[in-house]
C-alpha cells in the first residue's frame, strides 16, 4: 500500500521510485515483493538481531552481511544519480504544499504551508 501510495505522488514530480523490502524472512517474501513492485525492487533487508541489540542499547554489534550489503547497495544508487538540489528544493516545496492543502492542513488544524521558508536553500557545497 505504501508502495503505491508514493507511487501515485511522485508522479507529479518525475521522481525515481526504488523499493527495499524490510523485514524480509525468505524467498517467499521476496517473490511477493516482486509480483507486487517489479523492476522497482531495488534490495531488501531481512530480521536483523543486530538492529535490535542496538534498539535495546547493547553496544558492539555488527551488522549482518546480507543487511550491510543491502545498505551498500542503496548508498550506490543514491550516490550513482545525478543531484539537481534546485529541482529537489522545488519538489520538495511542492509535495509539502500539495499534501498541506489535501489533507494535512485539515488533520492538524494548522496552515502547514507557514512552515515553508521561502529563503532556504539546501547547502549544495556540503550535500551528497
Amino acid at each position: 500500500g505504501v508502495y503505491r501510495q508514493y507511487r501515485e505522488y511522485a508522479r507529479d514530480f518525475d521522481v525515481a521510485i526504488r523499493v527495499v523490502g524490510n523485514k524480509v524472512q525468505g524467498a517467499d517474501d521476496i517473490a511477493y515483493l516482486r509480483e507486487h513492485v517489479g523492476d522497482d525492487l531495488l534490495t531488501w533487508v531481512g530480521q536483523s538481531s543486530a538492529v535490535r541489540a542496538l534498539e535495546q542499547g547493547r553496544q558492539g554489534v555488527v551488522l549482518e552481511e546480507q543487511n550491510e550489503a543491502a545498505l551498500g547497495q542503496m548508498c550506490a544508487e543514491v550516490d550513482a544519480r545525478t543531484k539537481d538540489w534546485e529541482k529537489f528544493q522545488r519538489q520538495a516545496v511542492e509535495f509539502h504544499v500539495k499534501n498541506a492543502r489535501s489533507w494535512a492542513n485539515r488533520a492538524t488544524g494548522e496552515d502547514l504551508e507557514a512552515q515553508v521558508d521561502p529563503e532556504f536553500r539546501f547547502p549544495v557545497a556540503h550535500a551528497r
